[in-house]
């Protein structure tokens, strides 16, 4: 558990999450699926892009955590309260029932215990909040090709240093410390089973290529259960 933990600030400290696009079509589904106002917790703040982002649409308080207040530095004016939590062992540190709305975009595949996470996402969220998820799609239409051809799907790890083994499409990259990969089914079972209503499910694409990006959106329009990233909107039971 402390190797993965301690992966995981030293991914902070050595370079930005850099070989994917997904940012902007996650970022505008996400301002079209939280409340206008309220208490909002984004988890894994990092840098503070995202919040940045969705911050002009969003009239409310946003409260942040991530693995270190380092990580949170760029991001502090941003927000009314940030905390370090360390997912893979502490709570997050709010009472239960505190917030409106919880965004947690590609986060939950660093995490050993999602269970757990998504245990605590419930806790803080009040009765009727929404609760933002994503995560790569180990299904996607282009990793079903690439597994037909022998490759390493996109957003599956095998080193701690390169993430382009066996893959030749993909650069050699800082991993970003994936250790859980999800379908899209996969992720909706859990929520639900975690005693979430989902509402909604889209997907986003996940690289730069313009080929490859188009063939993302058109596969996504088609079903989120073909998308390169999967979003989905649930709300926790009154």
């Amino acid at each position: 558990m402390s190797e993965i933990s301690d992966f995981a600030k030293e991914r902070y400290a050595q370079s930005a999450m850099s070989g994917a696009d997904y940012t902007a079509e996650r970022v505008r589904r996400t301002v079209r699926w939280i409340p206008k106002t309220g208490k909002l917790l984004e988890i894994g703040v990092w840098d503070g892009s995202i919040v940045r982002a969705y911050r002009p649409a969003f009239e409310g308080e946003i409260y942040g955590t991530d693995v270190s207040l380092d990580a949170m530095k760029p991001a502090l004016p941003l927000l009314k309260e940030a905390k370090p939590c360390d997912l893979n062992r502490d709570e997050l540190p709010w009472p239960e029932n505190t917030f409106d709305c919880v965004v947690c975009c590609e986060v939950i595949e660093h995490i050993v215990d999602t269970d757990r996470l998504l245990s605590e996402l419930k806790r803080v969220l009040k009765p009727g909040g929404v609760l933002v998820l994503s995560t790569p799609n180990l299904a996607s239409a282009l990793n079903r090709v690439f597994v037909l051809l022998g490759w390493q799907p996109l957003s599956t790890e095998v080193s701690t240093r390169r993430s382009d083994y066996g893959n030749p499409l993909r650069k050699p990259l800082t991993p970003a410390g994936h250790v859980r990969s999800y379908t899209f089914r996969a992720l909706v079972e859990q929520a639900k089973d975690a005693g979430f209503f989902v509402e909604r499910a889209a997907g986003a694409p996940v690289t730069r290529g313009f080929a490859t990006k188009c063939a993302e959106k058109l596969f996504g329009a088609l079903s989120a259960s073909l998308a390169s990233d999967v979003m989905l909107r649930c709300r926790k039971p009154l």
